[in-house]
């Protein structure tokens, strides 16, 4: 029944962009949303189709206009958000689930943090809903599914321009995953929709725009040893909760609008200043309810406060306002030069509590950049008020060598709070605990070298953290004691031998203390054949993706608090993720299909990325799937 809803929901979907393409054809559109070009490849590497080029961009950025770079066969096979990252992440197996990076890097903070982040892979935050420049209305659908009809994944881009200088974009994303498990289930639906608007000329621009996410999850907690000896049904392999789950929703509305001060710019000698505004409003809610918790404590530990059931419930609604002045330089997409002020006022209710808080920040932006060599980028925020001590200073530099290719670095420092969850948790209306945290104090150091004839990267990364926080084998939050250091290097290279390719990615990195605790070594490889045929009127792909992450001591999950926590019971030795891949292009149409993990057929041993959480595929069932995508043009 949900399967069936699901599907129609998406069907609906179809129609309604079909029916709007078709009622949008042979209109005449505003030059300012994107214009005809002449058929080929462009300087850009736009896509062009029938003489109409896709571009996109963020509103916040909107200097940086990128190629619709989703109509290639490139990744194409690799349905997950999870494998479609450039460094490797881990999930608890079924699509949706809660993923964890199998690397350290800076947080991404400015004042207050709730401190749920196992889903950002799937959900789509209001500043990221990308809007379209394009001459005619555009659609993009997606559909992939795997051996059950409850395993399904959509998603869906439309953009049309209508008169009076508006344009219309929506973005749709959908997941909905069964689980191989019992008791386990997950569903994300992500929706964001933008209205963009430009008056005087295009002087002054205005964007619109709603963003709606909703995760839910049934979560089995641990799941039972599977036989080492045969391959078994997964859904004979037992769970340790059986009435245990979690929503996690947001809703986003944001109205942003730039105005430029001069109406005529096009002297290149004259600086051009713009003021701009956003006002955002967002509303946050965290539930997890198990109704029949299991009857020791071996699981939740600490957590379990009632035998009857356990319940954690935390809400926030977010006011945010930004203003800021920039400066544009002649002959220089970015700005030189912004800055400006945000201030969001929380309230929060953390059940049986409430409260509220206020940031208030001063930030700033710094962009130089010289001839096409040399590129120079800054940037800082300094916390005010209740945010006194917060900070944060950024920048990087790049150089274009030539035929050497480019070599790029920067440095960063910052300080912060930490999460919310970390300093005070309330299950079932008791406090669990209540913490004196100390900020957080993170540098770091990178350097990355590109060489695009040789198709090969290598990036270096040091990482300094003071106050590091991390949550015990009893998902109860600690702090160290003494700075953690983290040092990473990653190397691709990819090799072409006609129509026979070989892709590369190695990860090395090591910590200073095991309270960071990753695998040593990463690589990826992926082997494929990819050519034109049938008299270059498609274009297909044959191949085979290997993975392999050594011996390390996983995490494990605690979906009570949505968060990964350290685990003492299990190491994993080498793992070999194995999978094939089938693809091919007609025009705008695309087609995959894949089988998944083959290594248990041949040694009868399961593999896992997370604690418990034995990767399905390779289990009886098998891990085939499917998927298909269709760009349409009016």
């Amino acid at each position: 029944m949900a399967y069936t809803q699901f599907l129609r929901k998406h069907i609906l979907f179809c129609l309604v962009v079909c029916l709007v393409v078709v009622g949008g054809y042979g209109q005449q559109l505003p030059s300012q949303f994107g214009g005809p070009v002449a058929s080929g490849t462009d300087s850009l590497g736009g896509v062009v189709i029938d003489t109409a080029r896709i571009e996109w961009f963020l509103p916040e950025r909107a200097w940086e206009v990128h190629p619709f770079a989703d109509s290639t066969l490139v990744q194409f096979h690799q349905y997950d958000p999870v494998r479609r990252q450039r460094l490797p992440w881990a999930s608890l197996g079924n699509l949706g689930s809660a993923a964890y990076p199998l690397f350290f890097d800076v947080a991404k903070r400015q004042g207050f943090d709730v401190g749920i982040h196992a889903w950002d892979l799937y959900l789509r935050a209001v500043e990221q809903i990308p809007y379209y420049r394009v001459s005619i209305p555009f659609s993009n659908l997606y559909y992939s599914q795997g051996q059950a009809q409850d395993d399904a994944r959509f998603k869906g881009q439309f953009s049309r321009n209508f008169a009076h200088q508006l344009n219309f974009s929506l973005d749709h994303q959908a997941i909905n995953n069964l689980g191989a498990f019992n008791n386990q289930r997950t569903r994300v639906i992500s929706l964001g929709m933008g209205l963009w608007w430009q008056r005087l000329g295009g002087r002054y621009q205005a964007f619109l725009t709603f963003a709606e996410n909703n995760m839910q999850a049934q979560e089995p907690g641990a799941i039972g040893p599977p036989p080492a000896d045969t391959l078994v049904a997964a859904f004979t392999l037992a769970t340790t909760l059986d009435e245990a789950y979690v929503r996690f929703a947001n809703r986003d509305w944001s109205w942003f609008h730039l105005l430029r001060l001069k109406a005529d710019s096009s002297s290149q000698h004259r600086f051009d200043w713009r003021i701009g505004h956003r006002m955002t409003v967002q509303q946050h809610t965290y539930k997890y309810f198990d109704s029949n918790p299991p009857a020791d404590t071996s699981f939740y530990r600490l957590l379990q406060t009632d035998d009857r059931g356990l319940r954690q419930f935390v809400r926030w609604q977010t006011l945010a306002n930004r203003f800021f002045l920039r400066l544009h330089r002649p002959q220089q997409a970015p700005p030189a030069f912004e800055l400006g002020i945000v201030h969001r006022y929380h309230q929060l209710y953390q059940e049986p509590r409430d409260s509220n808080l206020h940031d208030l920040f001063v930030q700033g932006d710094l962009q130089w950049q010289w001839r096409q060599q040399l590129y120079l980028s800054a940037n800082a925020h300094m916390g005010l008020w209740q945010n006194l001590g917060e900070y944060k200073i950024a920048a990087s530099l790049s150089m274009a060598l030539g035929q050497a290719g480019r070599l790029s670095g920067g440095m960063l420092a910052q300080r912060y709070r930490p999460p919310l969850l970390a300093q005070q948790a309330w299950i079932s209306h008791q406090r669990v605990w209540q913490n004196a945290l100390q900020p957080i104090g993170e540098r770091a150091l990178w350097g990355h070298y590109q060489l695009a004839a040789q198709a090969m990267e290598l990036e270096v990364r040091y990482v300094q953290v003071h106050n590091y926080l991390w949550w015990d084998s009893l998902a109860t939050p600690q702090q160290a004691t003494t700075p953690v250091h983290y040092w990473r290097v990653w190397l691709s290279k990819d090799f072409a031998f006609g129509p026979l390719h070989l892709d590369n990615r190695l990860l090395w990195q090591r910590a200073s203390s095991t309270v960071l605790r990753l695998p040593t070594w990463y690589a990826a490889h992926s082997l494929y054949l990819q050519g034109s045929i049938f008299r270059k009127a498609m274009e297909a792909r044959i191949g085979i993706d290997a993975r392999f992450i050594t011996r390390w001591q996983p995490v494990a999950w605690m979906p009570l608090l949505g968060q990964f926590y350290l685990q003492e019971a299990i190491s994993y030795s080498i793992t070999p993720l194995i999978d094939l891949h089938v693809a091919f292009r007609v025009k705008t149409f695309r087609f995959f299909f894949k089988v998944e993990n083959l290594v248990p057929y041949i040694d009868k041993q399961y593999y896992a990325l997370i604690a418990h959480h034995y990767l399905p595929y390779g289990l009886q069932g098998g891990g085939m799937r499917f998927g298909l995508s269709w760009r349409l043009m009016n």
